[in-house]
């Protein structure tokens, strides 16, 4: 579960921790993977043109992906898109030979990240008829089909937490226990997956 919010003490974390806690009752295998704890230089500095030395979290986090079957993104709508220090994980992370690669002749890519399933979990201030019809759901469509089915995500579920500004005790709670039923779902499918097909264990990274 990677937590893209730089503020450990977020609503982001808070529901991170409530998806995990759902999941590992059911009997998945979890890692909660805070980005805002980890050492590294979110930014591409000379693009893809230049190789730019990964640092140890970075290794570490490519390694916890890779061993995944589903990973979950919990993280803030800014800007109609992801905070700059996701997208900069993003942009290091997900790279050229690792999460795509193209092929001589192709057009193309190759995803190299396929047999794994993932859920974006994503908060904002805006009300969901704003989301939907004046943004069009913009940030969602980026995260989901220029990220992550881009390098091979296949079944990728989305939960969207409206009017977070606005939101009462209650409706934290409320929205924990979408969440959670979220985490149900997602943990009941890839144990069906994995009964058709047990070539990993269960883990979310």
């Amino acid at each position: 579960v990677i937590t893209g919010h730089p503020n450990p003490n977020s609503l982001s974390d808070h529901l991170a921790s409530e998806y995990a806690a759902r999941a590992r009752e059911l009997g998945a295998s979890v890692e909660i993977l805070r980005l805002s704890e980890l050492e590294f230089d979110p930014i591409l500095h000379h693009g893809y043109a230049k190789i730019q030395p990964l640092e140890l979290d970075l290794v570490d986090a490519q390694r916890k992906i890779m061993a995944a079957r589903h990973v979950v993104f919990v993280y803030p709508m800014w800007w109609v898109g992801a905070p700059a220090l996701l997208r900069g994980f993003i942009e290091r992370t997900f790279l050229p030979g690792w999460a795509f690669k193209y092929d001589e002749g192709s057009a193309i890519p190759r995803k190299l990240l396929s047999g794994r399933s993932a859920r974006v979990i994503m908060t904002m201030d805006a009300p969901g008829y704003w989301y939907r019809f004046i943004y069009r759901r913009a940030a969602t469509h980026s995260f989901v089909q220029g990220i992550l089915k881009f390098s091979g995500f296949a079944r990728v579920k989305t939960t969207h937490i409206f009017g977070v500004r606005e939101m009462a005790p209650d409706d934290i709670s409320s929205t924990a226990k979408k969440v959670r039923d979220a985490a149900a779902k997602d943990v009941r499918k890839e144990l069906a997956v994995k009964t058709r097909s047990p070539a990993r264990d269960l883990i979310t990274s």
